[in-house]
């Protein structure tokens, strides 16, 4: 959302509507809990209205289509009802879809749902994204002292596949010059059947500074801890080549079971029966304990139980 704005602010193009999912409440549902007239899920995100959002019931014995039951609060809110939806021991998750996919899952759980395997991915340091930021103002150079330039770097996930946002902006302000831009580079994939749900460590890296020379200037990310390890900048009209620190990665099979990081969430912000609460715990034990310390990447920093 922000690169959009940015891109619209330059009078840039900002590029197509990507909309998502942030969060979810509950984050999972006991099924051993009869819904009411006031039961629900509230979900929360961005540009829901760019597209036709579906509501699907998952089962062992296959797909029910439950839309009529999914309300549009707004373009970043909407609500299901769970009056009237037949959940059972047999229902194994509440999908939300559009374009033909499930782009956000809530679990549903009783005593016998097994929590899903998980494990701690690493991908090596060393990789290098190189990006050149086009002009979108002024007709000057930047090769000369003074230009500022800010850089910053992102990890995002989906599914199983693993991107960087790479953005970079240089301002030269005596000649009204600016070039602006964003690479999104492809870094990793896990198993087909699994997802990746967290980073471990600092998901970003940003650095800013002004150019004192014409030379090219390597400068080192001084955290360490986020995904770059080194920022460098070439002389004359900017191009930056961004090198990367070892990243590590929370992957989580995707089979009839609920995750850690869910049933963990879930325990925050829904009403679980005694006896579900019991049965998974006692399966957490196998769990890698820093794998149990993430929480999802859009949850708040603390919660009551209640829809925002």
């Amino acid at each position: 959302m922000l690169l959009r704005l940015r891109d619209t602010l330059q009078h840039a193009d900002p590029g197509g509507v990507d909309p998502a999912v942030c969060y979810a409440v509950p984050f999972a549902l006991d099924v051993t809990h009869a819904p009411t007239t006031d039961s629900r899920v509230d979900i929360y995100g961005y540009d829901f209205d760019a597209v036709t959002p579906q509501m699907v019931l998952v089962t062992r014995d296959g797909y029910q289509d439950v839309t009529s039951a999914l309300i549009a609060r707004s373009h970043a809110h909407l609500t299901f009802k769970l009056d009237g939806v037949p959940l059972s021991s047999n229902s194994l998750s509440l999908g939300l879809a559009w374009g033909h996919l499930i782009r956000h899952s809530i679990a549903l759980v009783h005593r016998a749902t097994p929590v899903c395997s998980s494990r701690v991915e690493t991908i090596p340091a060393g990789k290098t994204i190189v990006t050149a930021p086009l002009r979108t103002s002024g007709e000057g150079s930047l090769a000369r002292p003074g230009t500022k330039i800010w850089a910053d770097a992102s990890l995002d996930y989906s599914n199983n596949k693993l991107e960087a946002t790479i953005c970079m902006t240089a301002d030269q302000a005596a000649n009204d010059t600016i070039f602006s831009g964003c690479t999104v580079e492809f870094l990793y994939t896990t198993d087909p059947d699994g997802v990746i749900e967290g980073v471990l460590g600092t998901s970003r890296s940003h650095i800013s500074y002004t150019r004192a020379t014409s030379q090219p200037a390597d400068i080192r990310n001084a955290a360490a801890q986020g995904p770059v390890r080194q920022w460098a900048f070439s002389s004359g009209d900017v191009s930056m080549t961004a090198r990367l620190n070892e990243i590590r990665i929370v992957s989580t099979d995707d089979r009839a079971c609920i995750s850690p990081l869910a049933y963990l969430e879930a325990r925050r912000t829904a009403v679980l029966s005694p006896e579900t609460k019991r049965a998974l715990d006692s399966q957490l034990t196998k769990v890698a304990p820093r794998i149990l310390t993430l929480r999802p990447r859009f949850a708040p920093p603390s919660f009551d139980g209640k829809a925002p």
